[in-house]
């Protein structure tokens, strides 16, 4: 039996495993468009990778008695361990290997992907297939394969420059298949400030998401600074409430937090401010603080109270 896994991503990745696990003898191949593996694995947690959340909420599935069947017994930690890829938690619920290292989640299953003797083929860009006799023909822009069976593990559309491009969508839609309408999931969010100069920062903070002065949504968790915006978990599951609630005016505010996890009021900070010209550096990194004091335009060398 040739089993072909069209996407080398996480799901494409563990099905091959999985598959070459139960059936040694199966001939596994995955096709993957991009020239590695796993670029979706090296990008999450921000390169610690989320690779798990604790907090099973089958309602957020579109089909969610299907999901809930299938994962109601999954022990996401057990697993993760017969791979090799012990798990802590962190932020609560969110589950991340002990290395905090995507890189080393990825190496793991590189290399269980090489003992299994799964077949990778990188730069392979499927551009139509059919089926024939219980067979189906799969047609790359460098050639054609026949196999038994196949296997689309392509992901959506949220993450062109990782591979999930929606390419193979009106390949679907060719053979009968109906795409539904695809909205941003969890994703970052391009903002309209100019953050060039934080590029690369992380902040742990409360951010919260606001509609017309009404707050939607609000949660502790650390920001990550893009060139053109905001990313981390945190800001991940405020881009999917913009759109679970059709935010039209989103805005989004960053609370600093004190020692204790709360809040930072005025009269900590005062206090801290009193004999310290730059007080915020107590709090952030001096890239952070340089930019808060150029917004607010204030002498970042001058006591505040001066």
């Amino acid at each position: 039996m040739k089993i072909a896994i069209i996407g080398g991503g996480p799901s494409g990745i563990i099905a091959a495993i999985e598959i070459k696990k139960r059936n040694p003898y199966f001939e596994v191949i995955i096709f993957e468009q991009k020239d590695s593996l796993g670029k979706k694995i090296k990008a999450s947690g921000n390169g610690r990778c989320n690779i798990g959340n604790l907090n099973h909420n089958f309602s957020v599935y579109k089909n969610e008695k299907i999901v809930e069947n299938i994962l109601h017994d999954y022990d996401q930690e057990e697993y993760l361990k017969s791979l090799g890829i012990l798990t802590k938690t962190l932020y609560d619920d969110y589950l991340y290997p002990v290395s905090e290292s995507a890189n080393n989640v990825l190496l793991i299953l590189m290399n269980k992907l090489e003992e299994l003797g799964v077949q990778i083929k990188l730069n392979a860009k499927l551009i139509d297939y059919d089926t024939k006799n219980d067979t189906v023909n799969l047609f790359f822009s460098d050639g054609a394969i026949v196999v038994d069976r196949v296997i689309f593990a392509t992901g959506g559309k949220s993450s062109p420059n990782l591979g999930s491009d929606g390419t193979l969508f009106p390949i679907f839609e060719k053979h009968g298949y109906k795409i539904e309408h695809l909205n941003p999931g969890l994703t970052p969010i391009r903002v309209k400030e100019n953050v060039k100069t934080l590029f690369g920062q992380r902040l742990k903070a409360l951010v919260s998401l606001e509609e017309n002065e009404q707050i939607i949504h609000q949660e502790v968790g650390e920001v990550l600074f893009k060139k053109d915006g905001l990313s981390g978990i945190v800001i991940m599951n405020i881009s999917s409430q913009i759109i679970n609630k059709g935010c039209k005016n989103p805005r989004i505010n960053i609370f600093l937090l004190n020692n204790e996890g709360s809040i930072l009021s005025f009269d900590e900070f005062k206090i801290v401010a009193q004999d310290n010209k730059n007080p915020l550096l107590t709090f952030v990194s001096e890239s952070i603080s340089n930019y808060v004091h150029e917004l607010a335009n204030i002498d970042k060398n001058k006591l505040l109270e001066e």
